[in-house]
């Protein structure tokens, strides 16, 4: 007889459970000889289940094949290896300079369910009784290419098959057994299914036929069943266990198949359901759980189909696995309220999704290292809320102009609701790349009127930048990121930013700040940029910011466009980083940039005339650069700490005091230059080219007067251009000092009498 049958259909849109570790690919080097070492971790997904069905525990064994270029399998490098606590560890040596294909099948060496002796036609054996969890397998293959750098992978492993569970309401069951009826065996029959598939390449082989599962006994457990996956039904149910079994459908990312079911059961005393009950055009999928629930002993006509992602349950863990756009834009909006949805991508996706951001929903997108080609927005409405999203392990790629892959932003008004300030942001382990169009205007993540946002151990390549932020209240935090691209992090108007352990490489900026935001803050730590400017703080008006290094850090200026090609390491302007730079009217705190030269701190002012040197002077001014010769007519006394840069040009006067702390260098001195009380000095590569009138002419071109604290001279040239002939000495000692030193130097010795006069030392 065919079954009437009552669908409440429970169609998930997402795919079938992933791991929560899919890991990446990891280098290493040193090899000997002609080969590569090559080691592969191995791994069944990590089991959250408290109940024993479908947690994978049953695989004790996997065989490892390795493939050459031509897809023929080297039979020497075939090995069966024991599965312990999930895991397993297969180690090979490969020929360098070639190409593999590794492939892996772990199963229950025990259950007698599958025979190996092909990898490329792994038969699914017959005559299987029916409810055994020993059938539950797991399949992967890895594409090598073996360099000259040793090889260490970790390969999770997925199941080939979907799991068809029958159940009963608890009810039904007490009322059966009312009536005489305690079932304690039961058997399948299934149409449309394969018997056989290909770890080579992921893929069944041949075609379908019907497999029946023989006579035995029931599973134990109860069946777990979320009938709440579309928010509409109760929440979830646990069944009793009618039937259990794994079947081959269909290959990896490929849409559900419809199959029919027979489904016999038999009691204690020996009954049997006469006629069978038959479920007609019943869909499955690969990797999902089908369950077939309801009055299936006592109304056999009223039944649910629940096309269940998960195979691994855990409470408020919701885990899918989606393979099109389509699948994950629905695993998105599906996500239950009040649960972790873990949504792993089994395929390379392009396209655009959004996620509307509800409170105490958390999202984890897991690439798998799969490529995605599109953006994923994320907002939250016109207030926050606790929802959090993950992304990481994926494969961000594109040659699309100016696209953005993460946009936590303000989008405006959309359906009557302002979509913005989305929270808690957590973008892990993921590469971004941009080519063609995309170089240089892709952008990783780009964040607007968002709370919390988190980058770590994140790759950028040819983009942008990896990270845009503006207008967050909260933390933006990049760690441990490694950048090679126009730019590498920019955060505006962010209450503080952190850039701790990460690496840049950047024809433009490095690090970008706006200051122009009352107490704001950014923080570096360990980082090793190189840029055009590599790290600038600009529109700095606002008040009390913090710019904070630590740890060991190393900025380094490459190549630079600027007119003003000046190359400071560390910049704070009121301008932009395309503009000219000026001298921030805001106020701020500088830590731990003593060994940088920082703009303005270190900026020369530049001058032409002696009123406009004077002025500085006046001013302020700490650093001090000429771009003309300049002149004066009687003695000058100079009492400002001060770096003063000749430029090459001249100082031309009768005499100069030096009472402070002052640099002096790259120029010519015309004139006497005395270093008094409480002076500081050093002189580099400067020309000492004596007195300027005859009056002067018996002191020495640099006197050191008593009480000059401290004296250095640096590839300096004490030599008469002004005036000869009575001279008598280039440097005179009249009173000493307590430090003094010579590098370098050279004195004429015409028409000298003496080189050097020590007067009192």
């Amino acid at each position: 007889m065919k079954v009437k049958y009552l669908f409440r259909s429970m169609l998930a849109m997402a795919g079938v459970f992933a791991a929560t570790s899919c890991s990446q690919e990891e280098l290493y080097t040193e090899t000997e000889g002609d080969f590569v070492e090559a080691s592969f971790t191995i791994e069944t997904p990590d089991a959250i289940l408290s109940r024993a069905i479908g947690d994978g525990t049953t695989v004790d064994q996997v065989t490892c094949a390795v493939f050459d270029a031509k897809g023929d399998e080297m039979k020497q490098l075939r090995d069966s290896i024991a599965i312990v606590g999930k895991k397993a560890q297969y180690n090979v040596r490969l020929a360098k300079g070639q190409t593999y294909r590794v492939a892996f099948f772990a199963y229950d060496k025990d259950a007698n369910a599958y025979d190996v002796t092909d990898m490329k036609n792994i038969k699914v054996l017959g005559n299987q009784a029916s409810n055994l969890e020993g059938r539950d397998a797991f399949t992967a293959y890895k594409d090598i290419a073996a360099t000259t750098a040793a090889i260490k992978e970790t390969v999770t492993l997925y199941r080939p098959f979907a799991q068809l569970n029958l159940g009963a309401y608890k009810d039904d069951v007490a009322a059966a057994a009312a009536a005489g009826i305690v079932v304690t065996n039961t058997e399948v029959t299934v149409s449309n299914v394969y018997t056989a598939f290909s770890a080579y390449n992921d893929s069944v082989v041949g075609g379908t036929s019907e497999m029946t599962f023989a006579l035995n006994a029931i599973p134990t457990q109860d069946l777990e069943v979320d009938m709440n996956r579309d928010n509409q039904i109760s929440d979830d149910e646990n069944f009793a266990y009618l039937a259990l079994n794994y079947i081959l459908v269909g290959d990896k990312g490929s849409e559900k198949s419809l199959a029919d079911i027979k489904f016999t059961w038999k009691t204690d005393d020996g009954k049997t359901n006469n006629p069978i009950s038959t479920f007609e055009n019943i869909p499955v999928q690969r990797n999902y759980r089908t369950n077939i629930v309801g009055s299936l002993l006592t109304n056999p006509a009223e039944f649910n189909i629940e096309i269940d992602a998960r195979f691994d349950v855990n409470g408020d863990i919701y885990e899918s696995r989606v393979f099109n756009l389509n699948d994950l834009q629905a695993a998105i909006d599906n996500a239950p309220v009040g649960k972790t949805t873990v949504i792993s991508l089994g395929a390379n996706i392009k396209g655009d999704v959004i996620e509307h951001q509800k409170a105490d929903r958390d999202i984890v997108i897991d690439g798998c290292g799969y490529i995605y080609d599109g953006t994923i927005k994320i907002h939250s409405g016109s207030t926050r809320n606790n929802g959090t999203i993950t992304i990481k392990n994926v494969k961000f790629e594109t040659s699309t102009s100016a696209l953005n892959f993460i946009m936590p932003n303000d989008f405006g008004v959309e359906n009557g609701v302002t979509r913005r300030y989305s929270n808690n942001i957590f973008v892990e382990d993921c590469t971004f790349t941009a080519t063609g169009a995309a170089e240089n205007t892709a952008v990783g993540v780009q964040a607007k009127s968002a709370q919390n946002v988190q980058v770590k151990n994140c790759t950028a390549t040819g983009m942008h930048s990896l990270i845009q932020a503006q207008s967050c209240d909260e933390d933006v935090i990049v760690e441990n990121a490694t950048i090679n691209g126009k730019n590498g992090v920019a955060f505006k108007q962010v209450k503080n930013a952190v850039v701790k352990d990460t690496e840049i490489n950047a024809t433009g900026y490095g690090i970008r700040f706006d200051g122009n935001t009352d107490n704001y803050a950014i923080n570096a730590e360990n980082i090793k940029v190189t840029a055009a400017q590599p790290f600038i703080v600009r529109k700095m008006t606002g008040k009390d910011n913090t710019i904070t290094l630590e740890g060991t850090n190393t900025l380094t200026v490459g190549t630079m466009s600027r007119a003003d090609a000046t190359a400071y390491q560390i910049v704070i302007t009121n301008g932009s980083d395309d503009e000219a730079y000026v001298k921030p009217t805001g106020t701020y705190t500088l830590t731990g940039a003593d060994d940088y030269l920082v703009y303005p701190r270190d900026a020369y002012f530049f001058v032409a005339t002696w009123d406009e040197f004077t002025k500085a002077l006046v001013d302020n001014e700490p650093k001090i650069k000429l771009t003309d010769n300049i002149e004066y007519s009687a003695n000058y006394q100079l009492q400002k700490d001060v770096v003063i840069d000749l430029n090459g040009k001249s100082m031309t006067l009768p005499m100069i005091n030096i009472h402070n702390k002052v640099t002096i260098k790259n120029g010519t001195i015309n004139g006497k230059v005395y270093a008094r009380k409480n002076s500081n000095i050093t002189f580099e590569n400067v020309t000492f080219s004596g007195a300027v009138s005859d009056n002067l002419s018996t002191e020495g071109h640099l006197a050191i007067q008593g009480g000059c604290t401290t004296l250095y001279a640096k590839d300096c040239l004490f030599s008469p251009t002004s005036v000869s002939g009575s001279q008598t000495k280039p440097v005179s000692f009249e009173g000493g000092s307590t430090n003094m030193k010579f590098e370098g130097c050279e004195f004429k010795s015409s028409p000298y009498k003496k080189q050097v006069y020590f007067n009192s030392l």
